[in-house]
């Protein structure tokens, strides 16, 4: 619940205030003329502008630079496009300090809904960024790819006091993980990918994953649909999504092996930016796991779907 909460408040922090608009950019451009040759009898005044004449000409070509640059800022405004410097410069720098309220329903036990409202603090920087459970540094950062080591650390999943029939199991205990990531920033959005390893000998599984993100701004308000994908080595899936060991089962509870696991995920989010300090965010996610854990005498089914709102202000 908690590693939701750092996503959602950075992802609501991408309001900020982007370029100006084209109903804002009025630019002249100014005609050029060529100067007629100065007769010897000329004023003074005369043969100074035949003398400027050339820096005139520069000018008009300076200025006729800068009409075609409003014109594509027309276009990107038109079209909703997020350029790749608006995007870095959407991003605040920093702490942001917030709160999220959030529904995580559990996957194990129909009572318990999981409502929280939890704080939270982040710190943004040009190559460290810590967002509550995760952290990661760029290593390699260029114009449209950055490459990163990450870490993060995944909350208990399962408690042996949640139902009865659980009492053989052992905990599915909290644990850190560890590893690489790549990012893109393309014409078609933004791409993240991820391979990381249990380092904490919980679970001592692997996983990868990648996302896609298009954003939509528009005067502060932020509306980012994206989609995920996630693979689990057998290890890490029957640790957290649903296995029972030989050593663990019960008669109400037979052993179950998941094997390596696939989950989709489908997001949406929409943020408002009041101010260059507040912001407000909130949204739902949805995943589903692979058929292969469907028959887990654990899971209560293969679908999940978070809700959440959150609050944030940028300390600048």
């Amino acid at each position: 619940m908690k590693s939701e909460l750092s996503k959602l408040l950075i992802l609501g922090s991408f309001a900020m205030p982007g370029l100006v608009s084209a109903q804002e950019i009025q630019t002249a451009v100014p005609g050029s003329e060529i100067a007629a040759p100065v007769a010897p009898e000329a004023d003074a005044e005369s043969a100074a502008a035949a003398l400027d004449a050339p820096e005139a000409e520069q000018q008009a070509e300076s200025d006729d630079a800068k009409r075609k640059a409003d014109e594509q800022l027309r276009l990107l405004d038109r079209t909703g496009e997020i350029t790749r410097q608006e995007l870095r410069d959407a991003i605040p720098k920093g702490f942001v300090l917030g709160a999220a309220v959030i529904n995580i329903p559990d996957r194990y036990s129909e009572s318990d809904q999981n409502f929280f409202a939890v704080p939270g603090v982040l710190y943004i920087g040009d190559r460290f960024i810590y967002l509550g459970d995760r952290a990661s540094y760029a290593l390699a950062r260029g114009d449209h790819v950055t490459f990163n080591v990450n870490a993060r650390y995944r909350f208990t999943s399962l408690d042996p006091d949640d139902a009865p029939e659980f009492n053989t199991l052992n905990p599915r205990d909290g644990q850190l993980e560890a590893g690489f990531g790549l990012n893109a920033l393309t014409p078609v959005g933004f791409f993240t990918s991820r391979i990381n390893a249990d380092v904490s000998g919980k679970s001592n599984g692997y996983l990868a994953g990648a996302s896609w993100f298009l954003p939509y701004y528009k005067k502060g308000l932020l509306i980012m649909p994206a989609i995920g994908f996630r693979w689990y080595d057998s290890k890490f899936s029957n640790y957290y999504y649903g296995g029972v060991s030989p050593e663990e089962a019960n008669p109400l509870l037979p052993a179950f092996d998941t094997g390596s696991t696939t989950e989709l995920n489908g997001m949406l989010v929409v943020g408002y930016r009041f101010n260059p300090h507040w912001f407000l965010t909130g949204g739902a996610i949805y995943s589903r796991l692979s058929s292969n854990v469907a028959d887990s005498p654990v899971l209560l089914g293969r679908d999940t779907t978070i809700l959440f709102t959150a609050v944030g202000y940028i300390w600048d």
